[in-house]
């Protein structure tokens, strides 16, 4: 991979969030926050993300642009309101426990256009649940993505043998 694509995959693991973020907030809003700081009328759902993707992406550049204009979908004002709140006016869950809501849609894209073949290390991230994982050919490739991401994950070597279990190298 080069570092484009580098660029490219973080690109759509940051939109991937951010879907997930305002899915769960959009969810739990009428639930989990307490009557007086509730805007009075406010109400709103995710569309479903076939909306603006209802034919596959085929390759990242197409899952990129469907992310873009799938967050295009959400007020601006929207976004502001439920980004307003800190995470645990929600839940008393951890990030990486928060179901993906509609981001799973996504996610699996993401994961199914990524190479898998011949790659040993692959990278998991927790803020996508672990559904992701990125493999590279060489952990020189692997830490330079890392490197980039600055997100919370793990760095895994897979068995080459049927049967193993995964190594952990690192989480970061």
């Amino acid at each position: 991979m080069s570092t484009l694509d580098y660029s490219l995959i973080i690109g759509i693991i940051e939109k991937i969030d951010q879907v997930k973020n305002l899915a769960f907030r959009a969810a739990m809003h009428d639930s989990a926050i307490n009557a007086e700081r509730r805007a009075p009328g406010f109400s709103f759902k995710m569309p479903g993300p076939w909306v603006v993707a209802a034919d596959k992406p085929c390759n990242l550049e197409n899952l990129s642009s469907a992310l873009d204009s799938y967050l295009a979908l959400v007020p601006e004002q929207v976004k502001t309101y439920l980004l307003g709140f800190a995470q645990e006016e929600f839940t008393h869950k951890y990030y990486n426990e928060i179901p993906l809501y509609e981001a799973e849609y996504f996610a699996v894209i993401l994961d199914s256009l990524l190479p898998k073949d011949g790659r040993p290390f692959e990278v998991t991230l927790y803020d996508l649940n672990d559904q992701v994982g990125i493999r590279f050919p060489c952990r020189k490739l692997a830490d330079a993505f890392i490197e980039q991401l600055g997100r919370p994950g793990c760095l895994f070597r897979l068995p080459s043998t049927p049967g193993e279990f995964a190594e952990e190298i690192s989480c970061f």
